[in-house]
C-alpha cells in the first residue's frame, strides 16, 4: 500500500528519485520523503539532491524505526540537519474500508452539464473536472458547499482531495462527500486513499468519522 501511496503522491524518474508532485502543474517534489508503516519503511529523495547527502539519508533510513504509535521518525532531527531550512510536514495516510458507509445525505456527481454548481466558492475545482477527475459535492440551496475529488492518481489508487466552505464546516458534509467518492472508486476496482497532516484537526476528524485505517505515517522536507 505504501508503494502505491508514494506513486500517487509524486512523479519519479527512471531511478526512483522524486521529480515533481503528481498533479497537473505540480511543483517540485520534496527533497526527502519518508513513509513508515508497521511492517517497514520506504524513503525517496529528489533527483537533484547532492549524492553525499543522499548517502547519509540512506544510512539513517536503514536504521529508522517502523511507525508503531510514534508520529515522529526516530532520526527526524538528523534529517533536518542534513536538509536545513526546509519546510517539514508530517501526517498519517489512510485507506478506506472495503465497504465504506453510505453518505447520510444526498451527494451529487459533478459533470460538464452541472458544473455551474461549483460557482459559489468552489470554482477552482472546475479545472479538475475538466481534466477528467471524478468529483462529488454536497449541495445546500442549489450550491455546492463541500467537494471531494481524486487529486492524485495512479492506475491502481486515487488520493482524495476535500474542501468544505468555511461557513458549512463541522456539519458532516466532508465525510459524506468523501464516502460517496470512495464508494464510486471501489465500484471501479480502484483503491481510495486519504492523507493529511497532524495539524489538520478537521481532516483527522473526517478520517475518524469515516472509520479509515491508518497504514502509514508521512514525513517530508521540502
Amino acid at each position: 500500500m505504501i508503494e502505491h501511496h508514494v506513486a500517487a503522491l509524486f512523479v519519479h524518474d527512471q531511478h526512483g528519485r522524486l521529480l515533481t508532485v503528481n498533479e497537473p502543474g505540480g511543483g517540485a517534489a520534496p527533497r526527502f520523503y519518508l513513509g513508515r508503516t508497521d511492517k517497514g519503511i520506504i524513503w525517496r529523495y529528489r533527483n537533484d539532491l547532492d549524492r553525499s547527502i543522499a548517502a547519509e539519508l540512506n544510512a539513517l533510513c536503514k536504521r529508522e524505526r517502523q511507525a508503531g504509535s510514534l508520529p515522529e521518525p526516530q532520526y527526524s532531527k538528523e534529517y533536518e540537519k542534513l536538509l536545513p531550512d526546509g519546510r517539514i510536514s508530517m501526517g498519517p495516510a489512510f485507506v478506506f474500508p472495503e465497504h465504506p458507509a453510505a453518505p447520510k445525505r444526498e451527494v451529487l456527481e459533478v459533470t460538464d452539464e452541472n458544473k455551474h454548481v461549483l460557482g459559489g466558492g468552489l470554482d477552482a475545482w472546475v479545472v479538475d473536472l475538466e481534466r477528467g477527475t471524478r468529483l462529488f459535492v454536497v449541495m445546500v440551496d442549489a450550491q455546492a458547499v463541500s467537494v471531494c475529488a481524486s487529486v492524485r492518481e495512479t492506475l491502481h489508487c486515487h488520493e482524495a482531495g476535500v474542501e468544505t466552505l468555511n461557513e458549512y464546516r463541522g456539519r458532516g458534509y466532508a465525510a459524506d462527500v468523501a464516502s460517496a467518492w470512495a464508494n464510486k472508486l471501489i465500484s471501479s476496482k480502484l483503491v481510495p486513499l486519504y492523507s493529511t497532516s497532524w495539524e489538520n484537526i478537521s481532516s483527522l476528524n473526517v478520517a475518524k468519522k469515516l472509520g479509515l485505517r491508518m497504514y502509514a505515517v508521512d514525513f517530508q522536507i521540502q
